[in-house]
């Protein structure tokens, strides 16, 4: 999941490079993901579809948004609970991020 790692902090070059590279633009499903804090435990299992473009606009990484929604992301992908990048780019206050998507 390099290419998450690059979305979140930013790193536009490692991202571009990652995708070129065969990464998947719409992200890879994590199992045992931890949702709001709390672990799933015992035989329980969930599996949440994280995106790079959720990864970046979690962090308010404008310039990567840009980059992940130009190599073909789907832009209203949902994660964890349904939350949007937009959505959650709003929640965190990150406004650069929401011009980005919007």
């Amino acid at each position: 999941m390099p290419v998450m790692l690059a979305a979140r902090n930013g790193d536009v070059a490692t991202v571009e490079r990652l995708l070129k590279a065969g990464a998947k633009v719409d992200g890879d499903a994590i199992e045992n993901a931890k949702v709001d804090g709390d672990t799933i435990s015992g035989n329980q299992r969930i599996t949440v579809l994280i995106t790079p473009l959720y990864m970046a606009a979690a962090a308010g990484q404008a310039a990567v948004i840009a980059v992940i929604l130009k190599a073909g992301a789907k832009i209203n992908r949902t994660a964890a609970r349904g939350f949007t990048p937009l959505f959650i780019a709003a929640h965190e206050g990150h406004t650069a991020a929401v011009s980005v998507l919007v």
